[in-house]
């Protein structure tokens, strides 16, 4: 009877002793929070001790092969969008000017929109003015390919 209640939770709730909570906490991950230390407690005084490590098996989430992971990243990247963006970097200066390039650089190109990082406050309010002209000129560069630009602050000064 016990069994079939465990296999019955199984079925609906498949993955939910997974361990996400500290996923982005650095020196915790991996770890338990509290909430799941205390869940983990719960179903351990369900099931007894000698069979803790067996159900918790069960309820865990099948480990991932890295070939499946690397696959489905690699296949997620688009080679040309890479080929752009390389050439695009090598050829900043021609397209925005010498006087720019010193103050911004781009960063990301996903489908046809280019993400360019600013290093200072100041240069991302000038450029942002000059947009319509920056734009023009990668659209020009990349014949149609590129067909918007946005500008953000650059996580961390670059120069």
């Amino acid at each position: 009877m016990e069994d079939e209640k465990l296999k019955s939770l199984h079925q609906k709730r498949t993955g939910w002793l997974t361990r996400n909570d500290n996923r982005q906490a650095g020196e915790f991950y991996g770890m338990p929070s509290p909430r799941e230390r205390e869940r983990e407690a719960v179903l351990a005084d369900w099931v007894g001790e000698e069979r803790r490590a067996e159900v918790f098996a069960e309820f865990r989430p099948e480990p991932l092969a890295i070939g499946n992971v690397a696959a489905s990243i690699i296949s997620s990247v688009s080679v040309q969008e890479i080929s752009l963006l390389d050439k695009l970097k090598k050829d900043w200066e021609s397209i925005v000017g010498p006087v720019n390039v010193k103050q911004c650089q781009p960063c990301t190109l996903e489908g046809s929109q280019l993400r360019i990082e600013v290093y200072t406050s100041t240069w991302l309010y000038i450029l942002k003015s000059q947009s319509r002209i920056i734009q023009g000129r990668v659209e020009a560069y990349s014949n149609g390919a590129i067909k918007a630009v946005t500008f953000a602050a650059a996580r961390a000064s670059r120069k």
